[in-house]
């Protein structure tokens, strides 16, 4: 009887390890603070969830603070009709607000589910990134630090 304890209990010790060990998962957070002129800053932070080299959603928020009220304003506009082209677009939410001297563009993309050819139908650029349907956070990770951010495995 013994032995059939110690067995159930090793392969179940080995199923768990063996489980744990096969799905990788993490999340990369890249962050960028930019003077965009002397009264305009731009801070983007992007967290990257992901698993087993893939990622599974991206959260993003960008703040722009001006003491100019047009400045926000038109960032706002430009904005609105970048991200409008997606409002169809199930598991892609984008929120854009200013709150007192700062503009807050909150997105959040689910990539575990969402349909990532209609994210290459509104925008060519889409495909650099996208493979088979999935996005490799390296490939991500390059695109960041190209634009100057910093990233760091949280």
């Amino acid at each position: 009887m013994k032995k059939i304890i110690v067995v159930f209990m090793l392969v179940g010790t080995l199923f768990l390890t063996g489980c744990s060990a096969s799905e990788k998962k993490g999340v990369l957070v890249c962050t960028k603070k930019q003077d965009i002129d002397s009264s305009t800053k731009l801070e983007s932070t992007y967290n990257v969830s992901y698993k087993n080299g893939y990622v599974t959603s991206i959260d993003t928020t960008e703040t722009i603070t001006s003491d100019k009220t047009e400045v926000l304003e038109t960032y706002k506009t430009n904005l609105e009709s970048v991200y409008n082209k997606y409002n169809d677009i199930k598991y892609y939410d984008n929120n854009i607000k200013i709150e007192g001297n700062q503009l807050i563009s909150k997105t959040v993309v689910n990539y575990e589910k969402i349909d990532t050819d209609k994210l290459i139908e509104i925008d060519k650029n889409n495909a650099t990134a996208i493979e088979d349907g999935k996005v490799k956070v390296s490939t991500l990770k390059s695109a960041y630090e190209q634009l100057d951010a910093t990233c760091k495995e949280k």
